[in-house]
């Protein structure tokens, strides 16, 4: 499966806002993988420019994203925790907002 606008987005620099935007008017994008598995979650938390505030806007959106395993048997957390831009703090959002 093709790449969509949130996975593109994901990729960049994304605001907050524009997530929130997006989220909200096509939350089914929001779990969508691509032909890797991955989640526009999965580049976000890849992305070294993630704020606190946009995975916090991300997962309040779209929790279920959080728990998608990309090809390689990954969730965005494995991302996420790998990222030397993330803060402790942003793992903690992240786990308060994940299901499970």
């Amino acid at each position: 499966m093709p790449s969509n606008e949130l996975h593109a987005l994901c990729k960049g620099t994304p605001t907050p806002a524009t997530l929130a935007e997006i989220l909200t008017r096509e939350a089914k994008l929001a779990e969508e993988v691509d032909k890797d598995g991955r989640t526009a979650l999965t580049y976000l938390c890849r992305n070294n420019n993630v704020t606190l505030e946009m995975i916090k806007v991300y997962l309040e959106h779209a929790p279920g994203a959080a728990e998608v395993v990309d090809e390689d048997g990954d969730t965005a957390l494995y991302y996420l925790c790998g990222n030397n831009k993330v803060t402790l703090e942003m793992i903690k959002l992240y786990l308060e907002h994940a299901p499970g």
